[in-house]
């Protein structure tokens, strides 16, 4: 099975509501590394049968996951694969039987200072699974709340004080992903 992070983690969040968490057959590999995939990361090592890897392009001091996010998903078993991305899912008679990978290496310093990254020629291997969990490119979604006069980054996260959380609207304030 393939799924989104989000989605992934409503259909456990459900099945533990309703008393039946749900069970993950074979290994999985999460893709990413922000807090939602350290969460996808952790809930499957609850209920999958097999292991668990997660894969993510940069280095793991580039992760923007929550540095005691990482080191719990490591304490319970998942094995983190940095400088490593996914290229193509592997699949027979329509099942997942596992993800083309391929390592990646730092690229120099552009002029901001951030360092890219781009794969390494000829290092493409499968990671046997069969689930894979996409957990990138989340975004804030600020649903019917009017976030005209609100203050974003360019990562579409509110500017609020770091202390209160509190935005430039006096009754508007926000935490977890919608600050970070």
């Amino acid at each position: 099975d393939y799924e989104n992070g989000i989605e992934f983690l409503d259909r456990v969040y459900e099945g533990v509501e309703a008393g039946v968490p749900p069970a993950l057959e074979g290994d999985v590999v999460v893709v990413g590394g922000g807090n939602v995939a350290m969460d996808c990361c952790r809930a499957a090592a609850r209920i999958a049968n097999g292991k668990v890897h997660l894969i993510y392009r940069r280095t793991e001091a580039d992760a923007p996951a929550d540095h005691e996010e990482i080191e719990e998903a490591r304490r319970e078993g998942v094995e983190f694969h940095f400088l490593c991305g996914q290229d193509a899912l592997i699949t027979e008679n329509g099942k997942i039987t596992g993800l083309r990978v391929v390592d990646m290496e730092r690229t120099e310093p552009d002029a901001s200072g951030r360092r890219g990254v781009r794969p390494i020629e000829g290092s493409a291997r499968v990671l046997p699974c069969s689930h894979v969990i996409a957990a990138i490119g989340q975004v804030v979604d600020w649903g019917t709340l009017d976030v005209g006069a609100l203050e974003t980054t360019k990562k579409g996260t509110a500017v609020a004080d770091s202390l209160t959380y509190q935005t430039a609207q006096p009754d508007i304030f926000v935490g977890g992903d919608c600050y970070t």
